[in-house]
């Protein structure tokens, strides 16, 4: 089967959908790994400054009062 052909055709409610095989031999475990750990990275980095804006709102708040 070429990767460019249909695996497989689904039928929903919402019509019909045709999947594709991924079959790729050439799968790049390092690239996979440095991309996830970037990505928790930045996540965990983006939650934490949340956080921290959160709580340094909360204690302007009870400063201006």
């Amino acid at each position: 089967m070429a990767s460019d052909e249909p695996a497989s055709v689904l039928h929903t409610a919402f019509g019909m959908f045709e999947g594709y095989k991924c079959d790729d031999k050439n799968a790049s475990p390092v690239t996979t790994f440095f991309f996830y750990h970037v990505y928790i990275v930045l996540t965990a980095w983006v939650i934490m400054s949340l956080f921290i804006g959160v709580i340094s709102m909360g204690m302007f708040e009870v400063i201006r009062q």
